[in-house]
């Protein structure tokens, strides 16, 4: 049986992937912002806007406003994701 050739996509076809998955992203973070919003009061529901599911960012700001470690920031931001994945 002759194997199959690996499916070859150009640049454009790329970039469009790339493109639908940030739109995917950012629709997801849109879902997410009620439950975003709850769990941390102290951050201005512009600023969780405007991370855009930006997870870095997310426990940056954690991080800054509540003044804590960044490993307590990126648990938070783990079990956040756990919470809104289901």
């Amino acid at each position: 049986m002759p194997r199959a050739m690996p499916v070859m996509r150009t640049r454009k076809q790329i970039a469009a992937a790339a493109s639908v998955e940030q739109a995917e992203e950012r629709a997801r973070w849109k879902r997410a912002l009620p439950t975003a919003t709850s769990l941390w009061p102290k951050l201005d529901p512009a600023q969780l806007a405007g991370v855009h599911g930006n997870l870095n960012k997310l426990a940056g700001m954690i991080q800054l406003r509540y003044q804590t470690t960044r490993e307590v920031a990126d648990a938070q931001v783990a079990a956040f994701l756990v919470k809104t994945a289901a």
